[in-house]
């Protein structure tokens, strides 16, 4: 009876359907033929056993990984935004620059509408932006 036993788990060993309970005593049994006998001693001396906190090792490397992906996405998109950051305030210097440029050409234009060669004018004041002239009538 114990034979027939043994070659029903010794089968199902095979088959890859026996629980841990049963390859165990399919392990502890005897009378096993002898290619299958030292294949059993190869597993019983090559046998692990498992960490206790395998689990609690594995779920850091897991939540270690999505940190590190998280950091990832989170320093990608500041580098992103800044590069943004910095293409709006070269495009705002620029057109700042322009402005001013152009501001600069229409003063001109409108001082050289009111400069005049005339020598009897006198310069009452001048600053920056503003040139008062005043005309020298001086009748005889």
């Amino acid at each position: 009876m114990k034979d027939k036993d043994n070659q029903e788990l010794l089968n199902k060993y095979l088959e890859g359907n026996t629980s841990q309970e049963e390859e165990k005593a399919l392990l502890a049994a005897d009378g096993i033929n002898e290619p299958i006998e030292h294949w059993f001693t190869y597993v019983k001396n090559k046998q692990v056993k498992t960490p206790h906190d395998l689990k609690g090792r594995i779920s850091i490397e897991i939540n270690n990984k999505e940190h590190k992906k998280k950091q990832r996405w989170l320093m990608l998109s500041g580098i992103a935004a800044s590069l943004l950051l910095l293409i709006f305030s070269l495009g705002s210097y620029y057109e700042y620059k322009n402005e001013v440029k152009q501001n600069k050409i229409l003063l001109d234009e409108v001082i050289s509408m009111f400069e005049t060669n005339n020598t009897n004018t006198q310069i009452l004041f001048e600053d920056e932006n503003i040139v008062i002239y005043t005309e020298n009538n001086q009748t005889k």
